[in-house]
């Protein structure tokens, strides 16, 4: 999996499985990719092409591709499926994890905090929730970001001409800072030795300043772009509905899926004046 930081695994699953892929970094950082990824992403039994951050996991299959036959056309590396704890009668559960870290060339602190809860509601019924917060501490610094007044107005040297002066600049630490924050429920309802559904719904919110890219030619960890803030914003929402029975010879599995993932963005270009300003023409 190629790591672009996490304003642009957001929006792209960058999976990479026998070498087969499709993504080109450089672009994911902007939009989502238009091209169909070479690896497919089931969540439980949802396809998502798209990042989430999820825990309470049982387990992770890596299938090698290609996985047409049973996934589509997007599974020609393979597929990789995420599988849940299901919600349990038997017991109940209460479980938190934190974390903290620090990372090099940043001035800040990396942490998160992760829930889980499993209730019975019943003999046959439970409900179970994970959910989570992350703050990620940037590491790249900005080194010519344009400076503004009070009237988010760019601000010109003293006695500068307005057309054709400079603005004034400065440095801002630590610009690709992130947060992100998830909610799973998921009830589980056994009607019979052989039938059972489970209904899930995922919401999460994911925040990002700028990008985790630094300009070529210039120190490491450092960007030129004359305005480095770049946030942005997306909203994820997904639900299912899994039906499985047992027919004793097979396991049928019917399952009915919905997902909306929303983000706005801003990008910025201010950068293509230097390329026009040293152009000979």
């Amino acid at each position: 999996s190629a790591d672009v930081g996490p304003r642009a695994a957001s929006v792209n699953s960058n999976f990479i499985i026998r070498g087969l892929n499709t993504n080109r970094p450089d672009y994911s950082f902007i939009a989502p990719n238009v091209a169909v990824p070479l690896v497919s992403t089931y969540i439980d039994e949802v396809p998502l092409f798209t990042g989430l951050h999820l825990s309470d996991i049982k387990r992770i299959e890596v299938l090698r591709g290609p996985q047409g036959t049973l996934y589509g056309s997007g599974s020609v590396g393979g597929t990789v499926r995420v599988i849940h704890n299901e919600p349990r009668t038997d017991r109940t559960e209460f479980e938190v994890s934190t974390r903290g870290e620090t990372t090099d060339h940043s001035d800040g602190t990396s942490y998160g905090v992760d829930t889980v809860i499993n209730l019975p509601l019943g003999e046959n019924v439970a409900w179970r929730m994970s959910a989570g917060y992350e703050d990620e501490a940037g590491f790249i610094d900005a080194t010519r970001a344009v400076l503004y007044d009070r009237n988010m107005q760019p601000i010109l040297p003293p006695r500068a001409d307005p057309l054709t002066s400079g603005y004034v600049t400065g440095s801002i630490k630590d610009v690709d800072t992130s947060s992100s924050w998830y909610v799973r429920n998921a009830l589980s309802w056994k009607i019979s030795d052989r039938l059972s559904a489970e209904l899930a719904y995922h919401h999460e919110r994911d925040k990002s300043d700028s990008m985790s890219a630094q300009t070529p030619g210039q120190p490491k960890y450092t960007v030129q772009t004359p305005v480095p803030i770049q946030p942005m914003d997306r909203k994820v929402d997904m639900a299912s509905l899994t039906v499985t029975a047992d027919a004793g010879f097979a396991t049928l599995t019917s399952s009915t899926s919905w997902y909306k993932n929303a983000y706005t963005d801003r990008w910025d270009q201010s950068a293509f004046e230097l390329y026009i300003n040293n152009a000979p023409y």
